[in-house]
């Protein structure tokens, strides 16, 4: 077995492993006033933050001299392989907002590719971009409608109303992998309550 086999994740030759993640996030808990305090947004970002540092500068190095393009296959493996199981492990909600602090993105960049054009030049992105990114969007808006329905959490409902356009029963747009569709607040929640979260990795 190659190191690239056991690494994971790898680009361009570029390894990072599961154990050096693990060492900086207890690296980083150890340094906490009170290590509960991992479970706080701001800590838990500076934690994501560390890991860009430390663990992801090389790997990200994804932009060519020539066009300054995202490989958006990478990111993807880093949002499934990494981002999502770091939020499994200290009970966060996964939100793409907070994978561009990962990531080193600007959020705004990932909403146009989203919406299906670059902000940059109005220009029109590929489809398979596009695809990708809603698949997060479409993951963390599951999560948060979980929490908000498990929890009773008014954060939760607001983040569904802000950054997602969830109304009061209103009709309102959702978009999906497929398609865009047109569905009223009972339909969504109908919709949420039968979806599955993908299977959670392990990141022990």
């Amino acid at each position: 077995m190659s190191e690239y086999d056991t690494a994971l994740l790898n680009y361009n030759g570029v390894c990072v492993y599961e154990e050096d993640i693990l060492n900086t996030c207890d690296n980083y808990i150890a340094n906490l006033e009170n290590p509960d305090m991992i479970y706080k947004a701001a800590v838990f970002n500076g934690l994501l933050y560390n890991i860009n540092k430390y663990n992801l500068h090389k790997l990200l190095d994804y932009r060519t001299v020539e066009n300054k393009t995202l490989d958006y296959n990478l990111l993807d493996n880093i949002f499934r392989k990494l981002y999502l199981p770091l939020c499994y492990k200290y009970n966060k909600t996964p939100t793409v907002n907070q994978f561009s602090v990962l990531c080193d993105i600007d959020y705004s960049n990932l909403s146009d590719i989203r919406n299906g054009f670059y902000r940059s030049n109005g220009s029109k992105v590929n489809n398979i971009y596009s695809q990708i990114v809603q698949k997060w969007y479409s993951i963390c808006e599951s999560a948060l409608y979980n929490k908000a329905i498990e929890e009773s959490s008014i954060g939760a409902m607001f983040g569904l109303k802000a950054g997602y356009g969830w109304r009061d029963n209103t009709t309102i747009t959702v978009e999906t992998n497929q398609a865009i569709t047109h569905e009223s607040a009972e339909e969504i929640a109908a919709r949420h309550a039968a979806a599955v979260l993908p299977e959670k990795p392990v990141l022990d």
